[in-house]
Order: C-alpha cells, then sequence, then structure tokens
C-alpha cells in the first residue's frame, strides 16, 4: 500500500509540480513505519506539510484536505469519506 492509496488521492489528478512533495509525503510515511492510525497519520501530514510551506514546496491540495478531515473527525483510514479523490 502507497501513502496515496491510504489517503485515497488519485495520483492522476496531482499536478506536476507537486510531485517532489508526493515524493516526500511518502518517503516521510514510509520512514515513520508507514503508519495507518488516525493520530500518526495526522502528525505526519501536519509535519509534513509544514516542512513544504517552510521551504516553499508545492504540495498537493488533498494532503490538507486530508489533514483538516482527519483533525475534524469527517475522514479515517480505511473507511473514507464517500467521494474519491
Amino acid at each position: 500500500m502507497t501513502l496515496a492509496e491510504l489517503l485515497e488521492i488519485d495520483k492522476t489528478r496531482i499536478p506536476t509540480a507537486c510531485g517532489f512533495a508526493m515524493q516526500y509525503l511518502e518517503r516521510r510515511w514510509q520512514g515513520l513505519g508507514s503508519p495507518t492510525g488516525v493520530e500518526p497519520l495526522r502528525q505526519m501530514l501536519d509535519d509534513s506539510i509544514r516542512f513544504c510551506t517552510e521551504n516553499r514546496v508545492w504540495y498537493p491540495k488533498v494532503a490538507l484536505r486530508r489533514l483538516k478531515q482527519l483533525q475534524r473527525g469527517e475522514w479515517r483510514p480505511g473507511i473514507g469519506s464517500g467521494c474519491p479523490m
């Protein structure tokens, strides 16, 4: 399983300018042991998006959307929101 699959992201819709950020997110997720729990995944996304922002790296909007959905309890890995991204 990849991070994109876990987050239910359609990789064909990711802008090419976000390619580096997607690779970074994937490697960071794998480096942390590929967490699937809500809190570890939320923390990984939060830290990664912060890193991208601080380093002026374009990241896909769907990563921020998933982070916000996790924070609000609107989406969880494996359950989804009912609409694929």
